[in-house]
């Protein structure tokens, strides 16, 4: 029986009501993805909808719905939906997780926020989680690359903590003090020239945003080293990037306590990054 609520407090679930949650739900038994609508249209979904069956085979869910069946609970999903007051983009986050019955796949949606426009030309403030990155353990036994596991309370905590400090997004370093990604973000730092941003090969996630910018930069002759960043060399950086699928490609502004920080989006590299990310998003609508 749940306990009855009171004056001011919601009622506190007992373990009765749990049973009507699916295991994958309150266990993060699961994988999941964020997507963003352009002109109300998603963008890049296949690669999303891709990378969210690769990471429920790793987990071994199944069954699994098919490509296609998912694109039209994303587009049913989408009608469905009314867009907030300020905005007529949407954000999609699909998932299948583990069920009694099976493997169950979900698609809510909501209102986008401005953040990724207007973080990208102003640059955002940053800073270094005391929380290490997990490494390995995102890593499921037989997978060559890190799933995104519906099992993320460190890395929201992290977050709300950065969110406390002034910061938007946290980055967090391996055991070896060299940084992998942020809580919900993928890394890029230009450095003597190079573009450097860690990927799977660093347990950082195989991020979708991460990879179209990658691809732009080879695609414009810019030469790309995929791999973990020191501090130190952090601090070099004539400019530092992070990539999402809610922030697209963002510009910081500084990392408090490593990078001062300089003119957001200023080095050449940026702004042909900026360019080439701008284009593949006018492309896809």
């Amino acid at each position: 029986m749940s306990e009855r609520p009171t004056a001011g407090r919601p009622a506190v679930p007992t373990m009765s009501d749990r049973a009507a949650i699916p295991a994958g739900l309150w266990q993060g038994d699961g994988v999941f993805e964020t997507l963003r609508t352009y002109s109300g249209r998603p963008f890049l979904l296949d690669r999303h909808l891709d990378r969210l069956l690769r990471g429920a085979r790793a987990i071994g869910l199944a069954p699994l719905p098919s490509l296609e069946e998912m694109r039209r609970a994303c587009r049913a999903a989408l009608a469905r939906s009314t867009p907030g007051p300020r905005s007529v983009e949407q954000v999609l986050r699909p998932m299948i997780y583990a069920a009694r019955e099976g493997a169950q796949f979900r698609v809510p949606v909501e209102p986008a926020t401005p953040l990724g426009t207007s973080a990208g030309h102003r640059g955002i403030r940053v800073g270094l989680s005391a929380y290490r990155h997990p490494g390995p353990y995102l890593v499921p036994p037989g997978s060559r690359e890190p799933v995104k596991w519906l099992a993320r309370g460190p890395l929201s905590h992290a977050l709300r903590e950065a969110r406390a400090l002034g910061w938007e997004e946290a980055l967090l370093e391996d055991a070896t003090g060299r940084l992998i990604e942020g809580t919900r973000s993928n890394l890029l730092a230009v450095v003597e020239g190079d573009l450097i941003s860690p990927g799977p090969e660093s347990f950082a996630l195989p991020g979708i945003t991460r990879a179209v910018v990658l691809e732009e930069a080879r695609r414009r002759g810019l030469r790309v080293r995929e791999r973990r960043i020191g501090r130190r060399e952090l601090g070099r950086a004539s400019e530092v990037m992070l990539t999402s699928s809610l922030m697209g490609l963002a510009s910081v502004a500084r990392v408090d306590g490593l990078w001062p920080g300089k003119r957001p989006f200023r080095s050449p590299i940026a702004v042909e990054l900026r360019d080439g990310y701008a284009d593949r998003v006018r492309a896809k609508e």
